[in-house]
């Protein structure tokens, strides 16, 4: 409907343009038509009249001029007025009111003016209903487009519901026997450690990392994430937020940076700060390479930003906004050697979206890559 009605704004201006240009065409071709008329008889066509100036003054509008005119259509004020602004504004066409004029300049300047009232009754009647057969037309596909659209929508809405419904179930349904499997080899771990039971575990530990995460993405999906709205300290939260993850990043040579000014008061759910961040920051510890920096900033103008950059970067630059699709990989080997469910970054632009802030990436393949959230 939004596309319907922008077209039909569209055809309704080019509508009205034409009109205008036709209706200003026979306001000129009038006004020539009585030209020709006075200079080849000497008459006035009723509603018009002509002036021939003998001596006029531009400056302040008085004049001198030998007047032929209908007395009973014009007063002698109409007409004065209408003179004076022709030589004031000196254009060679332009109207008072209803009244249009032209000024012919030949051997003496002559005004010729005419009443056009009919013509632009007659205007603004067919652009009047112009509009009212656009009106009706933009209701008769509202109500087609209102009317059909059920047996369209209906169907692909029971089925994404009926989508959403099966994802949540099933990881409903997946958790128990991941957490059976789970506990069995941590029992078979203390019988005997080996590889395999340690397959076994790591492996389980992923399948609970991505039903989780497919969880979470179906509370998003089916809006069940309850926002709690309320004035916090924003740069309190984020450094709380971003302590855990220090003694990981210490661990695998990285520097972790926080650069946030004090004080920094939001209103919004603090709980999608959090796990927002939790979820920038777990990335950027895991693609981040050795030796490597993550900085966590936040700026307050122009916008309030939140901002999480790390060195080194697998995606190219030209596909950093697909980080944030469901189950996107840069770099295959190197994830499945990472772990992740490879929804984090789907996740959190869920959650950036439920908030009605902007998340942003931009990557330098090879060098860096940074995810900014605009709050």
């Amino acid at each position: 409907m939004s596309v319907l009605l922008v077209f039909f704004a569209i055809l309704f201006g080019i509508l009205y343009l034409v009109m205008l240009n036709d209706n200003n065409q026979i306001i000129s071709d009038t006004l020539s038509r009585k030209e020709i008329v006075y200079e080849k008889t000497g008459e006035v066509l009723k509603d018009s009249f002509v002036v021939k100036f003998i001596q006029y003054n531009q400056t302040d509008g008085s004049y001198e001029a030998i007047k032929f005119y209908d007395s009973n259509f014009f007063p002698d004020e109409q007409i004065n007025t209408i003179i004076k602004t022709a030589l004031l504004h000196n254009y060679e066409y332009g109207n008072v009111g209803n009244v249009y004029y032209k000024l012919v300049r030949s051997e003496d300047l002559t005004l010729i003016a005419s009443d056009m009232t009919m013509l632009l009754t007659s205007f603004k009647g067919n652009l009047l209903s112009a509009l009212l057969i656009i009106s009706i037309a933009i209701g008769l596909v509202f109500i087609v487009i209102f009317a059909t659209s059920s047996k369209f929508i209906n169907p692909l809405k029971d089925t994404l519901n009926r989508q959403l419904q099966f994802i949540s179930n099933a990881s409903h349904e997946l958790k128990t026997p991941v957490a059976i499997i789970s506990a069995n080899a941590d029992v078979l771990k203390n019988i005997d450690d080996n590889k395999w039971v340690n397959n076994i575990k790591s492996q389980t530990q992923r399948m609970e990392i991505l039903i989780t995460d497919m969880l979470t993405l179906a509370k998003i999906d089916e809006e069940k994430i309850t926002l709690v709205k309320e004035k916090f300290n924003l740069s309190d939260t984020v450094v709380a937020c971003t302590l855990p993850f220090d003694a990981l990043a210490f661990e695998k040579g990285l520097t972790l940076e926080v650069n946030i000014p004090n004080n920094v008061k939001y209103e919004g759910d603090s709980g999608s700060v959090k796990k927002i961040l939790s979820i920038l920051l777990d990335n950027s510890i895991k693609y981040t390479s050795n030796n490597g920096k993550i900085i966590v900033s936040l700026k307050t103008e122009p916008k309030l930003t939140l901002t999480v950059f790390n060195t080194g970067s697998e995606i190219p630059d030209n596909e950093a906004t697909k980080i944030f699709e469901r189950f996107y990989r840069g770099d295959n080997s190197r994830a499945r050697s990472t772990g992740g469910s490879g929804l984090g970054l789907a996740i959190a632009k869920s959650i950036a979206e439920a908030n009605r802030w902007k998340i942003s990436a931009k990557s330098i393949y090879g060098n860096s890559m940074s995810i900014t959230i605009q709050m």
